[in-house]
């Protein structure tokens, strides 16, 4: 039987892990200092959830809403999802759509291959640190592109409408602020 000893820097501890069974064969040295939401790295669902590397998980499929999925040939894609208000301007589509880039670009600079062997609809969503990080970035690129459709609206250049548009840009300020 082969044992991975993983050292742990709480209290110069250390924990035991069978690699072959996926078990841990000693407690967990820090237990829940470490937090008391022990699958909150999978968003409570240990089922469904896999975390390959801690930075980026997959969920069962959700039609309903705007996310990053897999596209069923090892790929991401964007999708927008059914729950959007059918009277959403393409303007603002427009921004969700580079909103979900964004993230994009996050997943395929740390997990290039998540979607390898993965059905299409797989959602690929960000755990811990990485939301923090991804959310930030990717509500700066809606935020950009919700001021470039204003500026257009101004010159007269488009015909979204000019109050949804600064009104959707301070709700996504709001948003923002949480992942500061």
């Amino acid at each position: 039987m082969s044992l991975l000893l993983l050292a742990v820097s709480v209290q110069q501890s250390s924990a035991f892990y069978n690699p072959q069974t996926g078990r841990w064969l000693s407690r967990d040295p820090i237990a829940e200092r470490g937090g008391r939401a022990m699958y909150a790295f999978i968003i409570n669902n240990p089922v469904r959830g896999i975390d390959f590397l801690g930075l980026w998980t997959l969920y069962p499929p959700d039609p309903a809403i705007n996310t990053v999925i897999c596209d069923g040939k090892g790929d991401l894609k964007v999708q927008i999802g059914t729950d959007n208000d059918k009277n959403t301007s393409s303007c603002r589509l427009d921004c969700t759509t580079a909103h979900e880039q964004s993230h994009i670009d996050d997943i395929k600079a740390t997990s290039p291959d998540i979607c390898k062997g993965q059905p299409e609809g797989q959602v690929v969503g960000a755990t811990g640190d990485e939301l923090k990080a991804t959310e930030k970035k990717a509500y700066t690129a809606d935020i950009d592109c919700i001021q470039r459709w204003i500026d257009k609206r101004k010159k007269g250049e488009c015909t979204c409408g000019l109050i949804d548009l600064i009104q959707r840009k301070k709700e996504l300020w709001e948003e923002r602020k949480k992942y500061e």
